[in-house]
């Protein structure tokens, strides 16, 4: 009989366990995509980077209406950008692409151009690589103020010379002169120390790895160069909240 109240009760205390461990990481997925939101407002609404890997794949498929180096292009609903249309101006490396609603207004505009691993969109300062041949898509954003990293596996990972620790505990400094905070989100709760140091992953831009097990592709976009006509948006963010 003690056996049996002792296995039931380890089946419950598992049980609520792994209850706890889903709350705990809705929550910290709900804190990332606001900070997103907060810390990133020239990417909003169009450049969640979810989204990204369904448009990356989406173009690399040939969904799209074929690109010309001497005329325009439109491509209707392209899958994850949420607009009516992008009208894709004739080029071949950094094609502008002007996303457009069904009156025809300009939403925005980017650049893009095709890497082995996936895409690049360079959205005014801002350079975002998606990889999409891995078995797990990432995305990396690099900008002069502000990065972020975002895997399907690990979650989000944010680092801004202009942060804060909003959370003392989970936040990591680099051991450079100046203060930078990172932050980290990993689906199975556990958060890894982050990588690089002086406010940049990998030492620079947005083309360092996440060195997952599973990756097969190290992408070899590794410039960290930004286009002077690519953004609609203008840089307003002045966040510094970077937590977890």
């Amino acid at each position: 009989m003690a056996a049996i109240l002792l296995a039931i009760g380890a089946w419950i205390y598992s049980v609520v366990g792994k209850i706890a461990g889903v709350a705990r990481r809705g929550k910290s997925s709900r804190r990332d995509e606001a900070l997103f939101v907060s810390m990133f407002p020239d990417l909003q609404p169009h450049f969640h980077p979810e989204r990204l890997v369904e448009f990356v794949r989406a173009q690399r498929s040939g969904k799209r209406a074929a690109a010309s180096r001497t005329a325009s292009a439109t491509w209707k609903n392209p899958p994850g950008l949420g607009v009516h249309a992008v009208e894709i101006e004739p080029g071949h490396l950094r094609v502008p692409y002007k996303m457009r609603d069904e009156s025809g207004a300009l939403l925005g505009q980017f650049l893009y151009d095709e890497i082995p691993e996936g895409g690049v969109l360079r959205v005014g300062e801002g350079k975002l690589t998606v990889n999409v041949m891995d078995k797990i898509p990432r995305v990396r954003y690099w900008h002069p103020r502000r990065e972020f990293k975002w895997s399907q596996k690990k979650g989000w990972a944010f680092a801004t010379p202009l942060a804060d620790a909003h959370d003392s505990d989970s936040s990591y400094s680099s051991s450079d002169s100046s203060s930078h905070s990172f932050s980290t989100s990993r689906d199975d709760g556990v958060s890894p120390a982050p990588v690089g140091g002086g406010g940049t992953f990998d030492g620079g831009g947005a083309s360092g790895s996440w060195d997952d097990s599973t990756s097969t592709s190290t992408g070899t976009d590794t410039s960290s160069d930004t286009s002077s006509g690519a953004a609609a948006a203008a840089d307003t963010s002045t966040s510094t909240s970077s937590s977890y």
